[in-house]
């Protein structure tokens, strides 16, 4: 099991005081071993809150709360953090974490994911005609002229060839699409990345939510990788049993349900022997957690 250090950037005086307990109530269920630090150690992961955080000067991964926690599906937070919220998003920063690519291989996907934690619109602008806005309420808003033309164009460039603008009002755009869909759409183009990332095969991976295949771009054996990890977890080597697949091609599959928002569960193989207490069917949504967890 991987070992990661987190730290808190902005909390209150209560949150950081009960944040140990709600780990150690947590601590069967995360994908990884985490330890949480002072806010001036060099750590993994740092977890801030929009408007009360000072800016991060380390390279750790750095998830900021906003109102609405988009890459967790999530209604607005609360404070202190309720010990499942903190659960879902411990287990989110280790799929980031559990892996880490080749040298010069980098996910566009991910730097749009980024940009769209941030929480405000934010408008970035390519070669001053292309551009593209990351708002608050899941929404893109582009002048390209069609997906298709955007993910190429995003896809074929470098986070360092998109301008941001402090001026959004020049922003006349000519299409509305879901984030979700976008970030879909080019994670199934990022096949060296995804290959890099998920081919472990010690890792078992399952689905906590499900692709929207009705509406994003699909096929038969996306039904039944869907099916697979989403009934429980399970290795890339048996996707491919299961799909026809290659390696590559599973690989790339979980990485866009994880950029597009779904949560993906990472853990080691031998974790999938720990026997979980059964719970009963008659208990509410809320009882079963509670019972899971031993409440």
């Amino acid at each position: 099991m991987n070992t990661y250090t987190f730290s808190l950037n902005g909390f209150d005086d209560l949150s950081c005081q009960i944040m140990p307990a709600q780990l150690d109530v947590i601590r069967p269920y995360l994908s990884s071993n985490w330890v949480l630090c002072n806010d001036d150690q060099s750590v993994d992961l740092r977890i801030g809150i929009e408007g009360r955080s000072k800016a991060p000067n380390d390279d750790a991964l750095n998830i900021m709360l906003t109102n609405e926690l988009r890459f967790l599906s999530q209604g607005e937070f609360e404070l202190p953090l309720r010990v499942f919220t903190l659960l879902d998003l411990l287990n989110y920063a280790d799929s980031r974490l559990s892996a880490e690519p080749e040298v010069g291989l980098v996910s566009m996907a991910e730097w749009i994911v980024g940009l769209a934690q941030e929480g405000s619109g934010s408008l970035y602008v390519h070669n001053n005609t292309q551009t593209f806005i990351c708002a608050q309420d899941k929404v893109l808003r582009t002048n390209a002229s069609d997906k298709t033309e955007l993910v190429e164009l995003i896809f074929n460039s470098d986070d360092a060839d998109w301008k941001k603008s402090e001026d959004v009002s020049i922003l006349k755009p000519s299409l509305e699409l879901p984030i979700a869909s976008l970030l879909w759409s080019l994670g199934l183009k990022e096949h060296r990345y995804a290959a890099q990332k998920w081919n472990r095969p010690d890792a078992l991976y399952r689905l906590l939510s499900w692709p929207q295949l009705g509406h994003w771009e699909s096929t038969a054996p996306m039904f039944r990788l869907s099916s697979l990890y989403g009934r429980k977890a399970a290795t890339v080597k048996t996707g491919m049993m299961v799909s026809g697949l290659n390696a590559e091609e599973v690989c790339t599959f979980l990485h866009a349900c994880s950029v597009s928002g779904l949560r993906v569960k990472v853990e080691n193989e031998e974790a999938d022997t720990v026997t979980q207490p059964p719970i009963d069917a008659s208990l509410s949504v809320l009882q079963a957690f509670k019972a899971k967890l031993g409440l």
